[in-house]
């Protein structure tokens, strides 16, 4: 009868040593997932895209691996409230070049700066006020810090 005991006190032992390397190797993997610069995001600076068919044979550009969702408030639903473009990417926003990476229009930005539009002028009396969402999700931890920076500019008559 002691033997059995000891053989459970050494195979539970032989677990909590499995648990402990277990949970080191995750905690190694979790970390080796975050990129060096700390940046979460696919395709931050928005300007890589892909071509969104708008209304059937016609597409535009929209940034790559973000949901954009837009609405209008008496028509609903609709696909061309946003896209990207390549003189919305210039100074003074900042100036990067990932849209070099794309094909050419509409597949890609058509330039090596690309940037988002939101056309808010896409809602009417007629269909309502438009309503854009540009988004990802994206994992994180408990207890840790993060920070969304992003540049945004706007012309007169938009809806705050």
């Amino acid at each position: 009868m002691r033997i059995a005991p000891r053989r459970m006190t050494a195979l539970k032992g032989d677990m909590q040593v499995g648990k402990s390397a277990l949970f080191l190797l995750s905690a190694m993997v979790l970390l080796a997932a975050i990129p060096a610069d700390g940046n979460l995001l696919t395709n931050g600076n928005l300007d890589r895209s892909y071509a969104q068919e708008i209304v059937p044979g016609f597409f535009l550009p929209k940034p790559a691996n973000w949901v954009n969702e837009g609405s209008r408030a008496i028509t609903g639903p609709y696909e061309d409230e946003m896209s990207s473009e390549p003189w919305a990417g210039p100074a003074p926003t900042p100036v990067t070049n990932d849209g070099l990476l794309d094909g050419p229009f509409p597949d890609g930005v058509g330039g090596p700066d690309g940037a988002v539009i939101f056309k808010a002028f896409s809602g009417t009396t007629a269909n309502g006020a438009a309503t854009g969402h540009l988004y990802q999700d994206v994992a994180g931890a408990a207890g840790w810090k993060y920070t969304l920076t992003g540049w945004a500019g706007a012309e007169a008559n938009y809806l705050a």
